[in-house]
């Protein structure tokens, strides 16, 4: 199936710098704004499932302090500030977290349809931003997102978690040493016996609960499944698909 191809080469060939990975553990170049401080100084937008698995690590990480949560959701922004270093801030509206100066980096860990305005947002604020996948919503979005991040000289990750497991390290150490051969092309799976709704006990709150479920929120297995497939290809390859 081919869609929109000149809109997906555009976004494939420019959606490099979006998709390098950093490793996990170590911290990107940040000199760009130097604040003095040999923390970095981080606001989690999202303390959800994901948002929460982070924020846990970060606790663990000395270059790392997490001054600000927000979520929309009393008991996630809770989970999330139960991580948090004391005195950390929470809130309710993203944009006052934004506008916090003393937030050097935003993780944006929230439903898939608010990646590209949060994330353009931030970057208008001037803060370095690791985004969970997917990029955004659709390609156009994508695209834009991909030219503001260059124009903003912040650095910007997406959040694909296979980049860090040393299974695949290792695959792509037998790709490129050419053990396999040419290989052209790959079958990928994902297998999972799971329901992606979650008991509500307010019914006003079953869309922000379970976003996965409707459309206009969320991109089906194709964003929150094959976006981990496509990613790892384009990792052992060292290049983007055409279409």
């Amino acid at each position: 199936m081919l869609l929109n191809t000149i809109s997906r080469r555009r976004f494939l060939s420019a959606g490099a710098l979006a998709f390098s990975g950093i490793a996990a553990r170590h911290l990107p170049d940040f000199s760009s704004n130097k604040t003095g401080n040999e923390e970095l100084r981080i606001g989690l937008i999202g303390s959800g499932s994901r948002g929460t698995g982070l924020a846990s690590l970060i606790k663990e990480m000395k270059q790392l302090r997490l001054t600000a949560c927000c979520d929309i959701i009393p008991e996630h922004l809770q989970n999330g500030l139960n991580f948090a270093a004391k005195g950390a801030r929470g809130y309710t509206d993203y944009r006052n977290l934004l506008e916090d100066k003393n937030i050097d980096a935003v993780i944006i860990a929230t439903p898939l349809f608010l990646h590209y305005p949060m994330a353009l947002a931030a970057l208008q604020a001037g803060k370095h931003v690791y985004l969970e996948k997917s990029l955004s919503y659709d390609i156009p979005q994508a695209i834009d997102l991909v030219k503001k991040v260059r124009e903003s000289k912040r650095v910007f990750q997406i959040g694909y978690q296979y980049r860090y497991y040393s299974l695949y390290h290792k695959v792509k150490e037998v790709i490129d040493r050419n053990w396999l051969g040419r290989i052209t092309h790959f079958e990928c799976q994902y297998n999972r016996n799971s329901n992606w709704r979650n008991p509500v006990s307010d019914p006003k709150m079953e869309r922000a609960i379970n976003w996965r479920m409707y459309r206009e929120y969320c991109g089906g297995p194709l964003s929150e499944f094959c976006a981990h497939k496509f990613d790892m290809v384009n990792y052992l390859f060292d290049a983007h698909p055409l279409k």
